[in-house]
């Protein structure tokens, strides 16, 4: 009997412990990344303007703009990266690296984007592949990342 409360005392403390130590950190789930698959040989592409704030909503990035609450473009654009930019997670932080090698955007910054609104069907084209049901738009293509802060 004594054996047994002796087993119980030690076990318990060494299974109490291990079960609540939550001093892990887990990285962020990669979120859907549109970027065109191959360089537009043209290498013509729109030079609007957009400004706003870089967020991943629902798994996507978007940019949400300061204006516009609660009508359509509030949700923000899905961006639609240039070939050869790629998207890096470290830690928690989830990253925007330009075709040299450069860290161009984080999310939670605000950025302005060189660029232009597309249709779906372009994204499609652009990405090679169908987009997810619930990856709505509108969409901008991406030509570069002008400032971020």
């Amino acid at each position: 009997m004594v054996a047994a409360l002796v087993c119980v005392l030690v076990i318990v403390p060494i299974m109490s412990t291990s079960c609540h130590d939550n001093s892990f950190t887990t990285t962020p789930p990669a979120p859907f990344f549109s970027v065109q698959k191959e360089p537009d040989p043209s290498n013509i592409y729109p030079e609007a303007l957009a400004e706003g704030k870089l967020v991943l909503d629902n798994s996507y990035l978007r940019l949400k703009p300061s204006w516009g609450k609660g009508d359509v473009w509030g949700k923000g654009e899905l961006l639609i990266w240039r070939y050869g930019y790629s998207l890096r997670i470290e830690g928690k932080e989830i990253q925007i690296i330009d075709n040299d090698g450069q860290l161009v955007a984080r999310v939670g910054d605000k950025i302005k984007v060189g660029g232009g609104e597309v249709p779906v069907e372009i994204v499609e084209k652009y990405i090679g592949q169908q987009l997810p049901d619930d990856c709505t738009g509108p969409y901008w293509l991406v030509s570069k990342v002008i400032d971020n802060k």
